[in-house]
């Protein structure tokens, strides 16, 4: 893969390292969209819920069911037919009371788990504007000048002295990353207990599907080098930030390794355990295999700050640092943000919950990080 020709075809494989979150901005309702049974969450099927539960054998309306939301029609032995629900996950939230949430992880209209593409291409475009950060800006040029008001294209003009000055001729169109499809309808999913985790402990509970450890999926990977050529090259036409696609593995691995190393520092406190630290370490370890192709990404919910486009760059910036914090309102700390502190603070890790051994009281600890990837290509075919 050190020599593409202008256009290539790779295959794609996806491996779940940490438990994985994209969201659908929904969520479900306990009792509505969902019940809980030994230990299992059940995505209801309404409908067929409703059949057969509201209607008699004469095709009219049981009213006095109707009164109860539909998982509250189901008795224990229910929860052994199939045919009632959608599919069953591993795994159920702290909260009981009906009408409690879970945010729902995107799936297909059969609930078949997948990685949307742009999801995978927005993490490897953070990596890539990291990796050409100082090739592209200038030297002293970042000032407050250069940021837009808000918050959510603050950093569109660093964006474009990098990938190029609008859509027509923005580098990444020439990188086309399929969505990734995983393993059978309602397959490699869990139900996942998070929660904000701080140096004083954590806070804000929440719970959501993920899927689940070591799930895999696949699906390709396009380079159209021509169309780099074509575009890129008559804004910077100094420039030859293509090679950043031809050196896509090593680029976005040294990204990694920075965020690792971020996020080492950031965890490095009683507070948050011993089991994320040595997630960190794991992560580390397999970054020292460095064959070609292989990548380790985070993607979805919990990447945070560090998966921002610009977010790891701007801690060697101490002052531009400090004001985008203040000026965006990106700090909720009680006292001001101080100029090289560690930001952020705070970091969304999975819960472990046990019983213990001799008071029977269920015991919290931090565990994973989320959303950690290891991403494989190869070489399928030539356009």
């Amino acid at each position: 893969m050190d020599h593409f020709s202008q256009r290539r075809i790779y295959t794609m494989s996806v491996q779940v390292i940490t438990p994985l979150h994209i969201g659908t901005g929904q969520e479900l309702m306990r009792d509505i969209d969902y019940a809980v049974h030994n230990g299992q969450t059940y995505r209801l099927d309404v409908d067929r819920i409703m059949e057969d539960f509201l209607i008699d054998e004469g095709g009219q309306l049981r009213t006095r069911q109707m009164e109860s939301p539909p998982g509250q029609l189901l008795q224990a032995a229910d929860f052994a037919n199939p045919a009632y629900f959608r599919y069953a996950i591993k795994g159920e939230p702290r909260a009981t009371a009906t009408g409690s949430k879970i945010k729902e992880c995107i799936k297909t209209h059969d609930d078949r788990a997948y990685i949307p593409g742009s999801s995978i291409k927005g993490a490897l475009r953070t990596a890539l504007a990291w990796a050409g950060w100082e090739q592209v800006t200038r030297k002293g040029a970042l000032d407050k000048s250069r940021f837009k008001p808000s918050r959510n294209w603050a950093g569109n003009s660093l964006e474009q002295d990098i990938f190029g000055r609008g859509p027509n001729y923005d580098l990444l169109r020439a990188l086309i990353v399929n969505d990734a499809f995983g393993p059978a309808p309602g397959e490699g999913l869990q139900l996942s207990n998070v929660a904000v985790h701080t140096r004083g402990g954590p806070q804000a509970p929440i719970e959501i599907e993920t899927v689940a450890v070591n799930t895999r999926f696949s699906g390709r990977l396009v380079l159209d080098l021509d169309l780099a050529d074509k575009f890129y090259s008559r804004a910077f036409p100094a420039h030859t930030p293509w090679d950043w696609l031809r050196q896509l593995s090593q680029r976005v691995n040294a990204h990694t390794r920075q965020q690792l190393a971020d996020l080492s520092r950031s965890l490095d406190h009683p507070a948050f355990g011993e089991r994320p630290r040595e997630m960190v370490q794991k992560l580390e370890e397999l970054m020292q295999n460095e064959a070609e192709g292989r990548m380790i990404l985070q993607l979805g919910f919990g990447g945070g700050w560090d998966s921002k486009t610009f977010g790891i760059r701007l801690h060697q910036e101490n002052a531009i640092m400090s004001w985008v914090v203040q000026n965006y309102r990106l700090y909720k700390g009680k006292s001001a943000y101080k100029p090289g502190a560690p930001f952020p603070s705070s970091r969304r890790l999975t819960v472990t919950r046990r019983r213990h051994a001799q008071t029977g009281e269920i015991v919290s600890a931090p565990g994973l990080p989320l959303g950690w990837v290891l991403v494989k290509l190869g070489e399928k075919a030539e356009a």
